[in-house]
């Protein structure tokens, strides 16, 4: 999958830079929508565990380059900041070796910031006015910077009367989790642009960004398990571009 992807990439940016007949620049800003996809079930196959993943919002911010090939096909390369990650609710019940019953309930933060930069292959549709509808799909490759977990862990024993009390475990905070430092992956969206009277233009654009690579491959294979989860984001976004 690396292999195709930087074949892609290389050949999206070579059919752009020798068949460019126009270059623009740009900013795009937005947000992340994102959750983990791929063995996010393993959780709820150990004993007496059950659990769920959840999206969650992040910042994605960048600017990029358009290499118009023609009035309607151009290629885009960008280059930006892109928050990932979900929140895990995890609830595990078992009874301790003196036969007392206890509930353990964990809320995990996990948070990945990536910088990302995908190439686009670009269509823009003629209308005859200044809206110009546009799809776009390519391959993204995301560098890691950085991963955080955050946790809240709440232990509850339960007597015989069925009474219950919260407990101190003593269970220390877990780390943050090693991550895999490239993430491979694709973009699929569209959008509109505005044309002002400038020749510049404003756009919105809505796109799915998911990933092909496990990000956790590592130290899923520290403890001898074989659970992969990828990153999956859709993003909605704004942004001004104008003609070198």
């Amino acid at each position: 999958m690396r292999t195709l992807t930087a074949t892609l990439t290389i050949l999206l940016l070579s059919v752009g830079l020798s068949h460019a007949q126009d270059v623009e620049v740009g900013l795009r800003g937005g947000t992340n929508y994102s959750t983990f996809k791929g063995d996010t079930g393993a959780i709820n196959q150990q004993e007496g565990a059950s659990g769920e993943y959840s999206r969650v919002f992040g910042v994605r911010v960048g600017g990029f380059l358009r290499f118009s090939v023609s009035e309607s096909f151009s290629v885009r390369t960008e280059v930006g900041y892109s928050q990932k990650g979900s929140d895990l609710d995890l609830e595990t019940e078992g009874r301790t070796a003196n036969g007392q019953f206890v509930r353990v309930t964990s809320d995990f933060s996990l948070r990945y910031d990536y910088l990302d930069v995908p190439v686009l292959a670009e269509y823009s549709f003629k209308t005859g006015s200044r809206v110009r509808p546009q799809v776009f799909a390519g391959p993204s490759i995301g560098f890691a910077l950085s991963s955080n977990l955050d946790s809240e862990i709440t232990t509850t024993a339960f007597n015989r009367f069925g009474q219950e009390q919260e407990i101190n475990a003593g269970a220390d905070e877990p780390e943050s989790p090693d991550i895999e430092t490239t993430d491979v992956g694709a973009v699929i969206g569209g959008g509109a642009s505005y044309v002002l009277d400038s020749g510049d233009s404003l756009f919105l654009d809505v796109r799915y960004n998911p990933s092909f690579t496990a990000f956790n491959s590592d130290s899923a294979s520290d403890v001898n398990q074989s659970i992969e989860l990828e990153n999956e984001a859709i993003t909605v976004g704004v942004g001004y571009s104008f003609s070198l």
